[in-house]
């Protein structure tokens, strides 16, 4: 222990400059959105490669299980193609599904994922080699996934939907109202609709999906299915707990949902709607 002081007190003048450097460093990301978004895009691209290696060996010891999500995967694009079988054209086969001829996707593995915090992000291996831009929607199996936030070469970084910060423009399906899903963060596997007046008459096992409304998400993409309801005297709208559709613990492929009509939409709003700021 004594050996430790004093090997402290020798090197104390590298440790304080060591210390202050890290404190400017910190101070010049945060508060600097250039220099914020380089350290971001690096920092993701690497710790985009660390996880890809970590994610291999995983994958290894749960292959039944990433077949049997393919299986049931496959299983869904079969039915998709049957009903969109005059909306479909096949470039490609990452690029099969086409939504209505606004949208279309593409596959990409998760090589990281947090549930367990208040903002959770989701690290895939596509990039912007690979037409993925910010603000894409992201997409799985069994629902609604996130929203691509950041992009590097071959990496992307997608605010999940368990991310305080998220709101999904959603409908009830049996009134075909607008509402707001968000999450509250506690339980990765529940979420809140907002907005929901009290003359609707909702009931468990309700189905909620997404509305189109903003362009990004495909209308008609599952969310998941209203699992508790209250509403007290006195208030405008309910308090709805929405069971999610998606399991964000053991997402391995999702799709990445490209809007042919989203720039062009933004681009006549930012000229129509006055910058209110």
């Amino acid at each position: 222990m004594q050996q430790l002081f004093l090997f402290l007190i020798r090197f104390r003048a590298f440790f304080v400059f060591a210390a202050l450097e890290i404190l400017c460093f910190f101070l010049i990301v945060n508060n600097n959105s250039y220099q914020s978004a380089v350290f971001f895009n690096s920092s993701s691209a690497l710790a985009g490669r660390v996880a890809e290696y970590t994610q291999n060996v995983n994958d290894y010891f749960t292959l039944k299980k990433v077949n049997e999500e393919l299986a049931r995967e496959n299983a869904l694009l079969k039915r998709q193609l049957i009903k969109y079988s005059d909306k479909i054209h096949s470039d490609s086969v990452e690029n099969l599904l086409v939504f209505d001829r606004k949208f279309e996707t593409m596959a990409a593995e998760v090589v990281d994922n947090s549930v367990n915090r208040f903002t959770n992000y989701i690290t895939l291996d596509k990039g912007s080699d690979h037409g993925i831009t910010p603000e894409m929607a992201v997409i799985g199996t069994d629902g609604v996934v996130g929203k691509v936030m950041h992009v590097s070469d071959q990496y992307s970084v997608v605010k999940s939907v368990l991310h305080t910060g998220t709101n999904i423009s959603s409908t009830i399906s049996r009134f075909g109202n607008f509402c707001t899903l968000t999450w509250d963060g506690k339980s990765p596997k529940y979420g809140k609709i907002l907005y929901v007046p009290r003359h609707y008459d909702i009931q468990q096992g309700d189905s909620v999906f997404t509305s189109g409304y903003n362009s990004i998400f495909p209308n008609d993409i599952l969310i998941g299915t209203i699992s508790e309801y209250s509403i007290d005297e006195g208030d405008i709208f309910y308090d709805i707990t929405v069971e999610l559709s998606t399991d964000f613990q053991a997402l391995s492929y999702v799709f990445v949902v490209k809007s042919f009509k989203k720039q062009e939409l933004d681009s006549l709003q930012q000229v129509t709607i006055p910058n209110e700021e």
